[in-house]
């Protein structure tokens, strides 16, 4: 318990780095949070800022989740539940960050760093279907939502543990709840398509 502790926390501090708030004080004096559907993700600082502040954000962003799954992994090697933990503190930490009254992003970018850091084949797998899936529907959203089920589809193949699988499960919820918007705007016509960014 205490190892699951210290991963999750060690998680945490990764995730509540929030590049993208940075780089709005920064470089427009704005909290990017007000601004676009108002939260600090990548998706979100492409609408504000552009394609090239959102892609440094999406790339740090993915950094931190796989950054603290491999430090964990580093630390125990041999206890995938704690790999798992160290991932969720990370998307928490995200979603959450103290210092920010606990609004960030909705943790996507993190969560794939997470797959990744759990495994470079499994998180291969979910960026195809983020970007399969999106081009698609020609929704972000809607591709991002896609690596769920399948995160949650090969760590049951694989054969993790019933620990791996609920704290998936628990994130799955989270991602879907911070979601929640996208859907009401999806409903209404008002979201984003991936062709009108491409064609600006």
């Amino acid at each position: 318990m205490l190892n699951i502790f210290l991963s999750t926390l060690i998680g945490y501090i990764f995730g509540c780095f929030q590049s993208s708030y940075i780089l709005g004080k920064l470089f427009k004096n704005i909290d990017i949070r007000e601004h676009g559907v108002n939260n600090a993700g990548a998706s979100n600082t492409v609408i504000v800022l552009g394609w090239k502040f959102g892609a440094i954000v999406g790339l740090l962003d993915i950094l931190k989740g796989f950054l603290a799954v491999f430090i964990a992994k580093l630390l125990w090697p041999d206890l995938t539940i704690v790999w798992f933990a160290a991932g969720a503190g990370a998307f928490i930490g995200h979603c959450y960050p103290f210092f920010m009254n606990f609004r960030g992003g909705k943790g996507t970018a993190t969560f794939i760093g997470m797959t990744f850091g759990i495994s470079p084949f499994i998180g291969l797998i979910c960026l195809l279907s983020i970007v399969i899936t999106a081009l698609i529907s020609d929704y972000i959203f809607i591709g991002t939502l896609a690596i769920l089920p399948m995160f949650c589809f090969l760590i049951i193949f694989y054969d993790y543990s019933i620990f791996a699988i609920s704290i998936t499960i628990l994130m799955i919820s989270i991602s879907m709840y911070r979601h929640r918007l996208n859907f009401v705007r999806l409903y209404r016509g008002q979201e984003s398509h991936i062709s009108s960014f491409l064609k600006k």
